[in-house]
């Protein structure tokens, strides 16, 4: 796109469009389809806990539920995953997500994991009043890779 070419005038009006409202909820869209995932020592009364964190993305891909993350967050699980006392959490929602690849890229390469949620009662993790991870991306029907 040669941006030279483009009317002053319709830049300007997108420019107050997005810094309006329309720029806010244009802004917070993506956050619907995200939510924090945590992971290390269960909380204990009076304890200095180790937590980490990540993000992981809800995606509905050919109707199969699916959360998409980086392959260094769940690295920084294995590190820690034979501790009784380790949990994983996506939200509220507690789960072993090593259980549940669907495929993962090493984190020297794409740096992706899915992980399969089917099966699993999403409507018990807690949406707040933005809508922050209240709703899966649909992406429709996607090519499927052959092994």
């Amino acid at each position: 796109m040669d941006y030279e070419k483009l009317d002053p005038k319709l830049v300007k009006k997108a420019k107050e469009a997005a810094a309006g409202s329309l720029g806010q909820e244009m802004a917070k869209f993506p956050l619907r389809f995200a939510k924090p995932a945590f992971f290390g020592d269960r909380p204990t009364k009076g304890k200095l806990q180790n937590v980490n964190n990540g993000t992981v993305v809800f995606l509905n891909l050919n109707g199969k539920r699916i959360a998409l993350t980086c392959s260094h967050v769940l690295d920084g699980y294995r590190k820690i995953h034979g501790n009784p006392n380790t949990n994983f959490q996506i939200g509220d929602l507690e789960l072993n997500p090593l259980d549940r690849i669907i495929d993962e890229s090493d984190s020297s390469h794409l740096d992706l994991v899915t992980i399969d949620l089917r099966g699993l009662n999403m409507g018990e993790h807690k949406i707040d009043q933005e809508g922050i991870g209240s709703s899966f991306f649909y992406a429709g029907q996607m090519a499927t890779r052959k092994r």
